[in-house]
């Protein structure tokens, strides 16, 4: 699945709507800042996890086995 920037803003700007909406959240500067923080570290993490490695080409295994040689050709999506 490639990665959905759209996807991660539209639940980054829900989160935060979330947050200064609750009254327990509003009138705390450090409760705000706490509920910011875990609300971009969980998307963000998320949003990493969704990505994936398309392999391409330029590894050699062996077939007796062994060390991979070569270098990786591909993309991150």
């Amino acid at each position: 699945m490639a990665l959905n920037k759209t996807l991660l803003k539209n639940e980054l700007k829900t989160g935060l709507r979330q947050i200064f909406a609750n009254p327990s959240t509003t009138n705390n500067s450090d409760a705000v800042a706490d509920a910011m923080a875990q609300l971009l570290s969980d998307k963000i993490d998320d949003f990493v996890k969704e990505a994936s490695i398309i392999y391409t080409t330029g590894l050699i295994a062996p077939s007796s086995g062994g060390t991979v040689t070569g270098a990786f050709e591909g993309n991150l999506e």
